[in-house]
């Protein structure tokens, strides 16, 4: 058998990802439109070698549409991070400031009118459908 030269790992329990944060986000946003909006969070790795996680806002009645609410920037161990939502680019440097600038986005009257827009289109067309 050969030499096992890795450390032994445990997962950082008290660490909570961006990536996870976005999650939670997903849930409570399905939630709040009864389930007519939802978020996916899509992951892949960037030019540096660290995360790329997009926010990616649909609905089930619009088959394969889909909307880039924001898109993170961040290198494995979590920080500085760079937050990107439309126009706008801001940094964190911790979990505290990242919660704040995320806050910021997602309660702006931008994404309000942007999760209105697609429940409209939602209602639309399953209404259509129907």
């Amino acid at each position: 058998m050969p030499a096992d030269w890795w450390p032994e790992f445990s997962p950082r329990a008290h660490l909570r990802s961006p990536a996870l944060q976005l999650k939670e986000q997903a849930a409570i946003l399905k939630q709040k439109t009864d389930g007519l909006v939802t978020a996916s969070v899509v992951a892949d790795s960037d030019e540096e070698g660290g995360f790329k996680v997009l926010l990616l806002l649909g609905s089930p009645h619009l088959g394969n549409y889909k909307f880039r609410l924001l898109e993170l920037h961040y290198p494995p161990s979590n920080y500085p991070l760079e937050l990107r939502a439309g126009d706008e680019v801001s940094r964190a440097t911790n979990e505290a400031e990242f919660a704040k600038q995320l806050n910021s986005v997602l309660g702006s009257s931008r994404t309000k009118e942007i999760v209105e827009a697609i429940m409209a289109h939602a209602v639309a067309l399953d209404t259509a459908e129907a």
